[in-house]
């Protein structure tokens, strides 16, 4: 993927603007910069999103709780293409360009960014709190609650103690191996 702020990807957003709608797509933010280019784009009128994954952190010795973007150096922004401008989202502090591909911006779909909300909403992105006590064992039949695996069946292949567990999932008749949060499944 290439990296671009101008030249074809102004073009792209303008031919965009023409056709209009919302669209979500992605924003480099200069190194440790996401928090400020996240406020000059809200200042400017635009939707913006940065997943923050929580954990805990020892610094010194000592044990803290400290959040991070789940996504260093990218947010998501939401752009009425019908209404704001590529240069608008350029000329803000800390943003370094959009993230395209063959020189246009990639859009992002609607419900890729949806179920990222949704993860942090339900405390998927937070580390720092064990949120299922229920003992998940080998060979278990289970099903995923959400996501891109909930439809399919799957068994607890290993499940260590902490918040992820191995599986296998069957798929169209194939089996793939996934490791998934703890916290995104249930025992059938």
């Amino acid at each position: 993927m290439a990296m671009t702020a101008g030249g074809d990807a102004s073009g792209a957003i303008q031919a965009a603007a023409k056709a209009g709608g919302f669209a979500w797509m992605v924003v480099r933010t200069n190194i440790k910069c996401e928090h400020r280019a996240k406020t000059g784009l809200i200042a400017k009128g635009f939707d913006v999103y940065l997943p923050i994954l929580t954990r805990w952190k020892t610094h010194a010795g000592r044990k803290h709780i400290a959040s991070f973007p789940l996504f260093a150096r990218y947010i998501f922004l939401g752009i009425d293409r019908s209404r704001q401008s590529i240069y608008d989202i350029l000329s803000v502090d800390g943003v370094e360009s959009l993230l395209s591909v063959n020189g246009k911006p990639a859009v992002v779909p609607n419900k890729i960014v949806a179920d990222l909300k949704a993860a942090e909403t339900l405390g998927l992105m937070d580390r720092t709190v064990n949120h299922k006590t229920v003992s998940i064992k080998k060979g278990q039949d289970i099903r995923v609650l959400d996501g891109p695996f909930a439809t399919f069946p799957a068994k607890v292949l290993a499940a260590p103690e902490g918040q992820r567990v191995s599986i296998l999932l069957s798929i169209f008749g194939r089996k793939s191996r996934a490791v998934i949060d703890v916290r995104a499944i249930e025992v059938v």
